[in-house]
């Protein structure tokens, strides 16, 4: 691998900020939340939001998967591995 792989790249900032984005929707649709911070929110738009924002984030992501491979993805598994594992 080369270093210039490991670069953040504009589509790593695209999907990060659709993950915030999904977490905070589903974490500011929270009962208690809801209560606190907007107590006259009816309950039927609360599950709407989080619902439509999820399915949304789904679907770019379907469209659109990263490219990038997580924490704990074994390096021999990749398809431009230098040397294999036996």
């Amino acid at each position: 691998m080369v270093p210039s792989d490991y670069r953040l790249r504009w589509s790593d900032l695209f999907h990060s900020s659709l993950s915030l984005m999904a977490f905070l929707t589903f974490a500011g649709s929270h009962n208690d939340v809801i209560r606190c911070y907007y107590p006259q929110m009816p309950r039927k738009v609360s599950r709407t939001v989080s619902l439509v924002v999820g399915f949304a984030v789904s679907v770019v992501f379907v469209m659109l998967p990263p490219t990038r491979r997580g924490i704990g993805y074994p390096f021999w598994q990749q398809s431009n591995a230098s040397r294999s594992r036996h």
